[in-house]
């Protein structure tokens, strides 16, 4: 037998549960504030139950399946856990026990002796790896069972990188199209493209595409007064309109635009340092409105996977800045050092589209 104990508000509570009955799992909900438990069934995966319990602030659940206990606790560990060979205890030390640490620990049970033996620990970076994982892939593949032609804006940079592996993987198993699409500009060697090109060289295959629009000054300047309502409300300055003329050039002829916008902002990815409240006010504020009109005015769709609710939930749970939750799947991947540890270039600067403007002066503006 199992002996589960709860040691809470002077109540002790001790359970028997015959481990090996063949019968839904057991849940044990134990919280330092007025919370009720979430929802999930026996379907339910750990990292679905993760997400799930992302804004719960201070909690440890205990899910007892057949042969499995899984242990999820809040990042700060702020309800102890302790664990031994024959007992499960909350908050109450026993000799020959060993606190866990916080995240997910998953316990096999050797039935014939009843003895609990750790075998997998998840540490919070661990969890949030695999969770974000788990969701971009739902993501990504519901987009493309969707669609049969997808077009990534690519730059080279760690979040287009990610996308960019988990759609050639969906695309090439759904027999579907991938178009990746990075911006050059005439006479100009952008930081962007040396970077795609140099990651290309071992990218070949039926189903994906590279290309390099190349954009030409002349063009340049008169596509800008073209975009200027679609800038406003905010101002028709040099960052708008360059950001701007990045998609609306890139999205031409395009049924759907996959972009990699939302860790910069969510996962502190800036080198100015700013709150995470504040960049994330400004990038539905600033970037979503200005970018999605942009591509719109081109009958395409603009569609961002790191901005869907469970990858956002993922990245507000993250403590690390710099986005080292992206930068350590990426490792995970399989994606090279010049990438993973890239530093972030706003689009103007990688695509060399901001240089387009020194020597023809800001009259263009007025």
């Amino acid at each position: 037998m199992l002996e589960f104990i709860v040691h809470g508000n002077l109540i002790i509570e001790q359970m028997l549960f015959n481990i090996q009955d063949d019968q839904p799992s057991t849940k044990y909900w134990y919280s330092q504030v007025e919370q009720d438990m979430p929802e999930f069934n026996d379907e339910t995966t750990d990292s679905q139950i993760m997400n799930s319990l992302i804004n719960y602030l201070s909690f440890v659940l205990i899910v007892i399946k057949k042969q499995q206990i899984s242990i999820f606790q809040d990042q700060h560990g702020s309800i102890p856990v302790l664990f031994s060979q024959d007992c499960i205890s909350i908050q109450q030390f026993y000799t020959g026990q060993f606190y866990l640490i916080p995240g997910l620990n998953i316990i096999d049970v050797v039935n014939e002796k009843f003895i609990l033996n750790l075998s997998k620990r998840y540490n919070l970076m661990q969890i949030s790896n695999y969770s974000l994982l788990e969701s971009l892939e739902n993501n990504i593949a519901e987009i493309v069972s969707r669609f049969d032609k997808i077009t990534l804006l690519f730059s080279g940079g760690i979040d287009s990188a990610i996308l960019y592996t988990l759609f050639k993987k969906e695309v090439i198993n759904k027999n579907k199209q991938l178009m990746c699409i990075t911006l050059e500009c005439q006479d100009i060697m952008s930081e962007d493209s040396q970077i795609v090109k140099q990651f290309i060289k071992d990218q070949i295959n039926p189903n994906i595409q590279f290309q390099f629009l190349v954009l030409q000054k002349q063009n340049y300047i008169e596509q800008t007064k073209s975009i200027q309502s679609l800038i406003y409300p905010l101002d028709f300055n040099i960052m708008n309109m360059n950001l701007s003329l990045v998609f609306h050039f890139l999205s031409q002829n395009q049924t759907i635009v996959i972009s990699g916008l939302g860790p910069d902002e969510y996962l502190s990815g800036y080198k100015k340092k700013q709150s995470r409240e504040s960049l994330v006010e400004k990038l539905y504020l600033r970037n979503c409105g200005r970018d999605f009109r942009v591509v719109n005015q081109n009958n395409s769709k603009l569609i961002c996977p790191y901005l869907s609710q469970s990858i956002t939930q993922i990245f507000l749970a993250s403590l690390e800045e710099d986005k080292k939750i992206l930068r350590d799947l990426g490792k995970q991947l399989g994606l090279p050092d010049y990438i993973t540890q890239r530093n972030k270039r706003a689009a103007q600067f990688g695509s060399g589209i901001s240089k387009f403007v020194k020597g023809e002066g800001y009259d263009m503006l007025q």
